[in-house]
Protein backbone atom coordinates (compact mmCIF):
# COMPACT_ATOMS: atom_id res chain seq x y z
CA UNK A 1 0.00 0.00 0.00
CA UNK A 2 1.10 3.23 -0.64
CA UNK A 3 1.82 5.91 1.81
CA UNK A 4 1.17 9.56 2.23
CA UNK A 5 2.46 11.82 5.03
CA UNK A 6 1.81 15.17 6.65
CA UNK A 7 4.86 16.72 7.77
CA UNK A 8 3.72 18.69 10.93
CA UNK A 9 5.51 21.48 13.36
CA UNK A 10 6.12 20.32 16.46
CA UNK A 11 3.69 22.16 18.03
CA UNK A 12 1.05 21.41 15.51
CA UNK A 13 -1.52 19.28 18.24
CA UNK A 14 -2.05 23.20 20.79
CA UNK A 15 -1.79 25.52 18.19
CA UNK A 16 -3.83 24.46 15.11
CA UNK A 17 -7.89 23.07 15.97
CA UNK A 18 -8.90 23.85 12.92
CA UNK A 19 -6.51 22.50 10.97
CA UNK A 20 -6.41 19.35 12.56
CA UNK A 21 -10.07 18.54 12.23
CA UNK A 22 -9.59 19.22 8.49
CA UNK A 23 -6.22 17.03 8.18
CA UNK A 24 -8.63 14.13 10.19
CA UNK A 25 -11.19 14.50 7.31
CA UNK A 26 -8.61 14.10 4.57
CA UNK A 27 -6.60 11.44 6.27
CA UNK A 28 -10.01 9.58 6.59
CA UNK A 29 -10.81 9.92 2.60
CA UNK A 30 -6.86 8.79 1.96
CA UNK A 31 -6.60 6.07 4.42
CA UNK A 32 -9.44 4.22 1.71
CA UNK A 33 -6.41 4.10 -0.49
CA UNK A 34 -3.01 4.90 1.34
CA UNK A 35 -1.34 4.87 4.32
CA UNK A 36 -1.30 8.07 5.88
CA UNK A 37 0.98 9.46 8.46
CA UNK A 38 2.14 12.54 10.52
CA UNK A 39 5.52 13.27 10.70
CA UNK A 40 6.98 15.73 13.40
CA UNK A 41 10.45 16.52 14.95
CA UNK A 42 11.86 17.83 17.79
CA UNK A 43 15.70 19.18 18.17
CA UNK A 44 17.29 17.49 20.64
CA UNK A 45 21.28 18.28 21.41
CA UNK A 46 21.83 19.91 18.19
CA UNK A 47 20.14 16.95 15.98
CA UNK A 48 16.76 16.68 14.67
CA UNK A 49 14.86 13.37 15.25
CA UNK A 50 11.69 12.92 12.95
CA UNK A 51 9.22 10.60 14.72
CA UNK A 52 5.12 9.45 13.96
CA UNK A 53 2.33 10.72 15.67
CA UNK A 54 -0.38 8.36 16.39
CA UNK A 55 -3.38 9.48 14.56
CA UNK A 56 -5.63 9.50 17.97
CA UNK A 57 -2.99 11.52 19.29
CA UNK A 58 -3.65 14.28 16.89
CA UNK A 59 -7.28 13.79 17.94
CA UNK A 60 -6.73 13.89 21.53
CA UNK A 61 -3.88 16.34 21.73
CA UNK A 62 -1.85 14.05 23.33
CA UNK A 63 1.99 13.39 21.75
CA UNK A 64 3.48 9.90 21.94
CA UNK A 65 6.75 9.25 20.46
CA UNK A 66 5.96 5.82 18.23
CA UNK A 67 9.59 5.74 16.11
CA UNK A 68 12.37 7.78 15.46
CA UNK A 69 12.68 7.73 11.68
CA UNK A 70 15.93 9.85 10.87
CA UNK A 71 18.52 11.51 12.34
CA UNK A 72 19.98 14.80 10.82
CA UNK A 73 23.01 16.52 12.23
CA UNK A 74 22.59 20.43 12.13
Amino acid sequence: MKKVAFLVEPNFKKLHYGVRNYFSTIKEILSEKFEVEYITYIIFESEVLWYKLNFQDIETGEKKKTSILKLIKI
